[in-house]
Formats: C-alpha cells, sequence, structure tokens
C-alpha cells in the first residue's frame, strides 16, 4: 500500500466509526427530534470526508482532473445545503406533532395563531376583548 492509500483508508476508518456512533448514538435517543438533529455529525463531516476520499483516490490513481474537483466540490455544497435545509423542516414538522396547535379559521382571521396563554382553550383572560 502507498502512503496515500494508507490515508485514504484512515480517512474512511474515521467516517465509518462516526457514522457507526451515530447510529449507536439513534437507538439511545429519547425522542424524535433529538433523533432528527443527531443525523448532523454523519451528514455534516462523514459523507464529506467519503467524498473527499473518493476524491484523493482518484487524484492518486489518474492524476489530477479539474472536472473531478469541480465535481466533488458540487456534491459537498450539494450535500451541505440539501441537507440542513431538510433538517430544519423535519424538526419543524416532528416539532409541531410534539407540540400540536389546532389553528382555527377564526385564530386566523385574527391573528391570535401562535400565541398562547396558560389555558389553551383561550378561557385564561389572557388577551383583552377588543370588543369591550
Amino acid at each position: 500500500m502507498t502512503f496515500t492509500e494508507i490515508i485514504i483508508s484512515l480517512v474512511l476508518l474515521f467516517a465509518a466509526s462516526m457514522t457507526l456512533v451515530t447510529a449507536a448514538a439513534l437507538w439511545r435517543a429519547p425522542d424524535a427530534l433529538t433523533r432528527a438533529n443527531l443525523l448532523g455529525p454523519t451528514i455534516g463531516v462523514a459523507l464529506p470526508l467519503i467524498i473527499s476520499a473518493h476524491l484523493l483516490h482518484d487524484w492518486s490513481t489518474n492524476g489530477f482532473v479539474a472536472t473531478d474537483l469541480l465535481r466533488a466540490c458540487v456534491a459537498i455544497t450539494g450535500l451541505l445545503v440539501i441537507a440542513s435545509v431538510s433538517t430544519f423542516y423535519m424538526g419543524r414538522s416532528i416539532f409541531a406533532v410534539e407540540d400540536p396547535e389546532v389553528i382555527t379559521v377564526e385564530a386566523l382571521r385574527t391573528g391570535d395563531h401562535g400565541k398562547r396563554g396558560t389555558d389553551p382553550a383561550g378561557t385564561d383572560g389572557g388577551s383583552p376583548d377588543p370588543s369591550a
């Protein structure tokens, strides 16, 4: 094995160990929102490391090719952008399931949705009546 193959192997082992640790943490997570947030190390670090290791392997066997570098940069950037947006929406949907709020047509019309008092039914007298 050459020196570059050893470095590539170590990078891949590190990425695989991060994925294994993340999978073990997913089993121990108490709720769905924590599980969604635990995917960050795998998506943010391990997968870009795997793409980088593949790029280094291509460079060590075929030499430097600019299109391979461009393809790897686009893949890593796309991975991080899509993962961050999808994690945001997944977290918001999970949070809405864990803390539901029934929004009525009247609440949408008056703009009172999302404002909670101590009583979810709205009978606690938290907001003054505008008609009084």
